[in-house]
Formats: structure tokens, C-alpha cells, sequence
């Protein structure tokens, strides 16, 4: 954690409210990101295409939040898929 982290200075003086902070804002972007898919299936007929879409839009807006980060010079909290499923790996192989 780094002091240009999002919440930074919650997580050194309140670790608790910033877990609970962190868990509400997720559960936020995961009910946005279902209403948005949700939406998206009443114009699309196509069900294989619907949710390949779904994970590619994640990839996008993965790729170009990163290079958002970069360009002002700041560190994100880790909110896309990619990311998570990257970090699992790393502590699976980790745990072998």
C-alpha cells in the first residue's frame, strides 16, 4: 500500500473501515457492471455474444484505466477482473 493508493491513509489509521469501504465499493461497480450486461441483453439476442463482450469490454477498461494511472503517475486499486484472476494465479503457484 502506498500513500498515492486510493484510501491510503484510511487503511493506516482505520484498517476495518477501510476493508468495509473497499467491500461496499465493490459490491457497487459488480451491481453497476450487471445492470449494464443486464441492459445490454434486452438489445442482444445472441447469448454466446453477450457475455464474450462482457469480458472483452473488462479488458478494455482494464487496459485503459492502467494507462490513465500511468499517464497522471498514479498507483489504482486493483478493480478489473484481469488483475484478480492474474493475482490468483500468482498465489497458486506460490502455494505448490
Amino acid at each position: 500500500m502506498h500513500n498515492t493508493e486510493m484510501w491510503a491513509q484510511l487503511f493506516f489509521t482505520h484498517s476495518f473501515m477501510f476493508v468495509l469501504a473497499k467491500t461496499v465499493l465493490d459490491f457497487f461497480l459488480a451491481g453497476l457492471w450487471g445492470v449494464f450486461v443486464l441492459a445490454c441483453s434486452t438489445l442482444l439476442e445472441n447469448r454466446v455474444i453477450l457475455l464474450v463482450s462482457s469480458y472483452v469490454l473488462a479488458t478494455i477498461v482494464s487496459y485503459l484505466s492502467n494507462y490513465v494511472f500511468s499517464i497522471m503517475a498514479l498507483e489504482g486499486c486493483c478493480i478489473d477482473i484481469a488483475s484478480l484472476l492474474r493475482a490468483t494465479g500468482d498465489l497458486m503457484s506460490v502455494t505448490q
